[in-house]
């Protein structure tokens, strides 16, 4: 997915502390993390794995 504006300056900024492998902007991953058993959708634009709580 191409990241427009502040997600794309905020992807950058993350990449810096957070391994690549660990942030997902691919359309099918987002789509799946944005679905619930809920009535609406919200698709985020970018998710970040963490590696622990802290």
């Amino acid at each position: 997915m191409k990241l427009k504006g502040c997600y794309n300056r905020f992807y950058r900024e993350i990449s810096r502390f957070v391994p690549k492998d660990r942030i997902y902007t691919d359309e099918l991953r987002l789509l799946a993390w944005g679905t619930d058993a809920g009535f609406y959708r919200l698709i985020p634009k970018i998710v970040i794995r963490s590696d622990s709580e802290q």
